[in-house]
């Protein structure tokens, strides 16, 4: 196995290299960090509707499309990236996704444990700290060979990352940006700005290295020789062209937007026998939870839609669409009758 350890790199390049290693079939532990922020789409998103492109023009966020999947990132120099290059026969890789990912984030899992922090494996591809998720990972085949990608996260900025995701209203950003805020952790969040000082990036890729040799096998370290500069060249001139960056994806229903492993933030508009409803909610490993309701057409009845969110509360979020399409109308929900009114 390659090892290669360039340091800070051009952002693009940061990605590029290890679709450049992937092309030359070299199998690779790949250990960099890019020179600014970036905004990074999965291979089969849809830019337009993950973010909201103009404010990320104005930020000066570029967006790199990668062939790998997994979902949008906000990647920056406070982050450690682990990229892994494995031909298709390598031993190591399995159909089965989730033992896949256990047991090649096996290795970041024991780095974060050893700087003292309680991770773990969440199925099927995240690391946590509890419910807060502290690495973002992805695997896809490119060539011959198949790249899993990850990150050692020092710092991060989630209020920029919930501003730069698409948001179809402000309810959506603000719920977002809470849902971030309490949904995604790093070393300096778990263990204190002064702790965290302690574990410096070469410190930590020491650390990478060493676990992975455990998992990977002895590591040859190798320079940017010229026949992988040239590689990521080639990839440059396709992977940061428009066609590539912006092409169409694979569009979901709605809103959904991906915080963590089991949790998702959604908005979508459901017809009822009253007229449309638009519900905003937090998918919980497949429950509904803190869903609020808002009539987008027909009677506006406010106390209709209390009453429905109360009986979707907890519920199966299969359950949501169903069971708003069988809805009363608002002229039908049971009220007290109260004390009958002496007319005499």
């Amino acid at each position: 196995m390659h090892l290669y350890t360039p340091g800070i790199l051009d952002w693009a390049d940061s990605q590029l290299i290890y679709h450049a290693l992937a092309d030359l079939g070299r199998e690779s532990l790949c250990l960099v960090r890019p020179d600014r922020p970036y905004i990074c789409l999965g291979f089969s998103q849809e830019p337009a509707q993950e973010l909201d492109l103009d404010f990320c023009a104005r930020a000066g966020l570029n967006l790199f499309r990668r062939e790998a999947g997994g979902g949008t990132v906000l990647l920056d120099q406070r982050q450690l990236f682990f990229q892994v290059v494995l031909r298709l026969d390598n031993p190591l890789v399995c159909l089965n996704r989730e033992v896949f990912y256990r047991r090649l984030l096996a290795p970041a899992v024991r780095v974060y444990q050893r700087t003292g922090i309680a991770a773990r494996f969440a199925p099927i591809n995240d690391i946590a700290v509890e419910d807060r998720k502290i690495s973002g990972t992805g695997a896809g085949e490119i060539g011959e060979c198949v790249v899993f990608i990850g990150n050692i996260i020092l710092d991060f900025d989630t209020t920029l990352m919930a501003r730069a995701v698409n948001s179809p209203g402000e309810r959506f950003r603000k719920r977002a940006s809470l849902l971030m805020a309490g949904g995604i952790s790093s070393l300096k969040t778990e263990l204190g700005p002064d702790q965290a000082a302690h574990w410096d990036f070469p410190r930590l890729a020491g650390l990478l290295i060493e676990e992975f040799g455990h998992l990977l096998g002895p590591l040859k370290k190798r320079p940017l020789d010229k026949e992988l500069v040239r590689a990521m060249a080639r990839r440059r001139e396709s992977m940061l062209a428009d066609a590539w960056l912006l092409r169409r994806g694979r569009r979901t229903k709605g809103r959904r937007l991906k915080i963590r492993s089991g949790l998702e933030l959604v908005q979508e508009t459901v017809a009822t026998p009253a007229g449309q409803v638009r519900a905003l909610y937090e998918a919980d490993r497949g429950l509904i939870r803190n869903i609020s309701l808002k009539a987008v057409s027909g009677p506006r009845n406010q106390e209709q839609l209390v009453f429905w969110e109360g009986r979707l509360e907890g519920a199966k979020e299969t359950l949501l669409g169903p069971t708003l399409a069988q809805a009363e109308p608002p002229a039908a929900v049971n009220k007290s009758p109260g004390r009958p009114r002496d007319n005499r």
